[in-house]
């Protein structure tokens, strides 16, 4: 009984790794078309990628530092521009959708944003957009999360400062990282607005460009950030995109070098909405 046991054991863990393997070949192909089909589709505007935190432990929102080196790499091998959000926002303002560049963010304000990302990026001479969840900055991320998200600690002011110095963009990103959509709208507003306030305060410097924390918002909500002033706003997989709503593409999702080609190609969405068709879910 045990040897049969131990056998069934065996067969179910090949037949699961010979899954993934299937699995992972097909998504190899379906990126692979998806980058020539991008070479020949007309182009849209610079592509956003998110990124949270740099580090070794595998949370859902972390990378390998040297897993963001390779990527930073393939940026630069694919002839890719980097600009910061504010850049991008000013050109669509202009009619100037900047297709030929890419846009990195970074959401929360992790301290290895200076420790691990800084140094990579200077490196490949790469700018850089940083949302702030500023009630947290000098502490450690205590905010409504996933269980295997690890209490990582945030920059503090003075990193922050140095950064902008040193070219890194800054936008507010609430203070407290709230579920907007379900707040009131005074919260909402004084969210918005403080978290506004303390950097610009602290860097001297008009910041108008808004991330959703959790990527949640509403037809409120983008009503609210419209009337306090801001220009844009990012957001996850919009279901229609606008200004107030911008999508990026999260790096979790690129886990091949062809999948972050494909996502500077602009049809990585592609992908995800075949995805979401097959499994029922958005």
């Amino acid at each position: 009984m045990a040897v049969y046991t131990a056998a069934r054991k065996g067969y179910i863990k090949g037949m699961s790794q010979s899954s993934r393997k299937i699995k992972g070949l097909i998504k190899q192909g379906i990126m692979t078309g998806l980058y020539g089909a991008g070479s020949v589709l007309p182009k849209r505007r610079a592509q956003i990628l998110i990124y949270h935190s740099i580090d070794n432990s595998g949370s859902c929102i972390s990378m390998a530092p040297l897993e963001f080196e390779r990527q930073m790499e393939i940026i630069r091998e694919e002839g890719r521009s980097v600009i910061t959000l504010r850049e991008l926002v000013e050109g669509l303002e202009k009619g100037d959708e900047k297709s030929d560049s890419v846009v990195l963010t970074f959401d929360d304000g992790f301290r290895n944003n200076y420790e691990a990302a800084l140094p990579i990026l200077e490196k490949f001479g790469f700018k850089a957009t940083i949302f702030l969840a500023t009630g947290y900055l000098g502490k450690k991320c205590r905010w409504d999360k996933r269980p295997d998200i690890p209490d990582l600690p945030l920059l503090d002011w003075e990193m922050v400062k140095e950064m902008d110095s040193r070219g890194i963009d800054f936008q507010p990103h609430t203070v407290t990282h709230p579920h907007l959509t379900g707040i009131p709208e005074k919260k909402i507003r004084e969210e918005l607005r403080d978290s506004r306030k303390a950097i610009e305060d602290r860097i001297g410097k008009r910041c108008g460009l808004l991330c959703y924390p959790y990527g949640e918002y509403d037809s409120r909500v983008i009503e609210v950030v419209k009337e306090e002033g801001f220009s844009a706003a990012v957001a996850i997989r919009p279901e229609k995109e606008g200004i107030f709503s911008l999508g990026r593409v999260g790096s979790g999702h690129l886990t091949t070098p062809m999948a972050l080609k494909a996502a500077l190609k602009g049809t990585f969405p592609f992908y995800l909405s075949l995805k979401s068709a097959f499994s029922g879910k958005r």
